[in-house]
């Protein structure tokens, strides 16, 4: 796939992904202005176990579309009923909106046999983040929705607002699949 179609494929992710949130939802991530996250050394991101994906790597069903993750560096993650995409060299996740009350905003995308249409009800997938590296409360995604286009079939968005910087595992639970990943957190 050309950078061209690549960058396409994302803007209509984004695009679409930006008409199915509401407007309420949209005002709950705005960089805020006057806020500042705590600072980070790269010693705290060198303790957190990212996760980077093996040689065993995951290929969607048949019955999917023959796609490739949307970020062309990354690989998929998961199950043959539930899966995403990570950067093979773990995920990090900087410079991200920042929403009124401090936590940093991030949409995710995850992908089922079971979701055919971007009409269908979403399935019983439930989404959380869980703070590895310091006390603290799971958090549970604030916004699921649905998106998707022809290159990359259809999704599931969940949109998490993470409280702090730091080392956190995101998990999607689908079923009897679990499929997680180690993320870090910077401002």
């Amino acid at each position: 796939m050309s950078w061209s179609a690549v960058a396409a494929a994302m803007a209509v992710i984004v695009i679409g992904a930006m008409g199915l949130w509401s407007d309420d939802e949209r005002e709950l991530t705005p960089v805020a202005t006057g806020l500042s996250a705590p600072t980070t050394t790269p010693a705290d991101i060198d303790a957190c176990p990212l996760t980077v994906p093996g040689n065993d790597s995951f290929t969607p069903a048949a019955e999917t579309p023959q796609m490739s993750p949307p970020d062309p560096r990354a690989v998929w993650l998961g199950t043959p009923q539930l899966w995403t995409s990570v950067h093979p060299e773990g995920e990090i996740w900087s410079g991200l909106p920042i929403a009124a009350d401090g936590s940093f905003t991030q949409k995710t995308f995850w992908w089922s046999v079971d979701i055919v249409s971007i009409t269908d009800p979403l399935p019983g997938i439930t989404f959380t983040a869980e703070r590895l590296d310091a006390s603290g409360p799971s958090v549970s995604a604030r916004r699921v929705t649905s998106g998707g286009n022809p290159e990359q079939g259809v999704f599931v968005i969940a949109g998490f607002q993470i409280p702090d910087v730091g080392c956190w595992r995101i998990a999607a639970e689908y079923g009897d699949s679990m499929v997680s990943f180690v993320a870090w957190v910077g401002s």
